[in-house]
């Protein structure tokens, strides 16, 4: 009560009013600093939410791609792989053509030597059955020197005598190669 002597109630009224005025200031910058810490969390949650989500984003886009190259490397291995089974076979009909090929080739060859050994045996007997035509030819040509009367008088033309000197020649030969081949007749 002593203060209440010394300051006037128009004194006192004015220092209730500034209490409350400074008490309301205060809560006004509690409430002030409390809504602005309220924003400022609000503000960062946000901010931290938009930075997860493009974290995540950047997760998922990296996975995203290692999957597309997985994919990529699958249909690039599985398509050497048909490329191989490909050149595998390719390989396998190269042999087979060169199997055959060869074989062909051998056969060629082997019908060459066989042509030109029947040939070498056609012209042999082609020479052996020659001397059994001029012995026709010689057969021939005594009947018609023997008929035309020329051997039993000795007289003949000068053709019909070198004909016959050929045809005996000719004998002469078949006998010479008679005596050197024995085996040739039976």
């Amino acid at each position: 009560m002593a203060t209440d002597l010394l300051l006037s109630e128009r004194q006192v009224s004015l220092l209730d009013e500034l209490t409350s005025s400074v008490n309301s200031g205060l809560q006004e910058v509690a409430d002030a600093e409390k809504g602005s810490f309220e924003a400022f969390h609000k503000h960062w949650q946000s901010v931290r939410h938009r930075h997860l989500q493009q974290e995540a984003s950047k997760r998922r886009g990296r996975w995203q791609w290692i999957c597309q190259v997985q994919e990529i490397c699958n249909s690039a291995c599985e398509e050497l792989d048909t490329v191989l089974g490909q050149l595998k076979e390719l390989d396998r009909q190269r042999c087979e053509v060169l199997r055959k090929t060869t074989a062909l080739h051998k056969e060629c060859e082997q019908m060459v030597q066989d042509q030109e050994r029947l040939a070498a045996e056609a012209e042999a007997l082609a020479e052996r059955l020659d001397y059994f035509d001029r012995v026709a030819d010689v057969a021939c040509m005594l009947d018609h020197q023997s008929a035309n009367g020329l051997l039993a008088t000795g007289t003949s033309t000068s053709s019909s005598g070198s004909d016959l000197a050929t045809v005996l020649d000719q004998i002469d030969g078949s006998l010479s190669f008679l005596e050197l081949h024995p085996d040739f007749c039976p």
